[in-house]
């Protein structure tokens, strides 16, 4: 794993951050919830990915960088009894310590992870930053409330850690779990784009803005190949200094 060489670490970190324009302690984070991610279905086959990071991580936004990963719990039935909840979380309880230190992290013993009835449960990770003398945490939150409604497709997670010579991936990302006609995901991506569109300099956006706009009218379960367009000239465009936005 790349982090266990510091110094190329660094250099990997700061590559990150120069072509996606974040700082570097964002970008730190993020390689971590990748890695994470990476290897997640060792926990469960039944975790579905859902919220901010799922959009960045499946749609390759990176317009914000998010702080957690959060799931849902395939369950036996739309809303299973609490007996049901727990066999459904066990696998994850009894393997969560171990999987997370082949990260070279360690679980935050921060008392009984579970909440609400069985129906939510919030564990925390922490790495030791390769940037400054601090600790960091990453909030995995598994919820059990009840089935996810949409239809459950796989795709390979994304990220921005690239060789610096062949653009090859530094490591695998591995494939995910996501709720593909997931509207209210869907409608988060186009503000998302819309809101970078007006934060460029010197572009016009009203052709982008318009491409978006029709391409969001006509979502079904896939975000449309035009909307992946805009997302590669946003990636050419000029940009401000780095941001530090946080879902």
């Amino acid at each position: 794993m790349i982090h266990e060489n510091k110094d190329e670490f660094i250099k990997a970190l700061g590559s990150a951050s120069k072509k996606k324009g974040f700082l570097l302690p964002l970008i730190e984070k993020d390689y971590y919830l990748t890695l994470i991610l990476s290897r997640v279905y060792e926990l469960s086959e039944n975790l579905v990915f859902k919220g901010g990071t799922c959009i960045n991580k499946v749609y390759y936004v990176y317009y914000r960088l998010s702080e957690d990963l959060d799931f849902s719990m395939i369950l036996p039935q739309y809303e299973a009894t609490r007996g049901q909840r727990r066999k459904c979380i066990q696998p994850v309880k009894d393997k969560i310590e171990k999987f997370i230190e082949q990260f070279g992290m360690r679980l935050d013993d921060a008392g009984n992870p579970g909440r609400n009835e069985s129906k939510q449960y919030v564990y925390y990770f922490v790495y030791q930053s390769a940037l400054r003398e601090v600790e960091t945490k990453i909030k995995f939150e598994i919820g059990l409330r009840f089935n996810p409604f949409d239809t459950i497709k796989k795709r390979p997670v994304q990220h921005a850690f690239l060789h610096p010579f062949t653009g090859d991936p530094l490591f695998d990302g591995g494939q995910i779990k996501y709720p593909s006609g997931n509207r209210s995901a869907q409608r988060e991506l186009y503000d998302i784009i819309l809101e970078e569109l007006d934060s460029r300099v010197g572009i016009d956006t009203r052709e982008a803005r318009s491409i978006i706009k029709q391409s969001y009218e006509n979502l079904t379960e896939e975000v449309p190949e035009d909307i992946g367009k805009i997302i590669e000239r946003r990636e050419e465009a000029p940009t401000k200094e780095p941001k530090e936005k946080v879902v």
